[in-house]
C-alpha cells in the first residue's frame, strides 16, 4: 500500500471518529428543549438507527440526508450560534 493510500484511509478513520464524537457527545436538545431544530426527532431517530441497527440502514436514505438535509441543519445551527 502506498503512503497516499494510507493517508486517504487514515482520513476516513478520522472522519468516522469525528462523526462518532458528534453523535455521542452533543445532545443540545436535552440541555435546552426550547431550541428549535427542524426535524429534530427524525435526526435523533436516524442517529439511533445508524448506531444500533447499522445492518438495516439504507444507503440511499443516508445519502439523501447528507445531500438534502444537512445543509439546512447547518444553516439553522449557524443561525442559532449567532443569536
Amino acid at each position: 500500500m502506498t503512503n497516499e493510500e494510507k493517508k486517504l484511509l487514515t482520513d476516513i478513520i478520522i472522519g468516522i471518529s469525528s462523526i462518532d464524537d458528534h453523535l455521542e457527545g452533543r445532545r443540545v436538545l436535552e440541555i435546552n428543549p426550547a431550541i428549535e431544530i427542524s426535524y429534530a426527532r427524525q435526526i435523533v431517530d436516524l442517529r439511533n438507527k445508524v448506531i444500533h441497527a447499522y445492518d438495516n440502514v439504507n444507503d440511499i436514505v443516508i445519502w439523501s440526508v447528507v445531500m438534502n438535509h444537512l445543509p439546512k441543519l447547518k444553516s439553522e445551527v449557524n443561525i442559532l450560534i449567532q443569536e
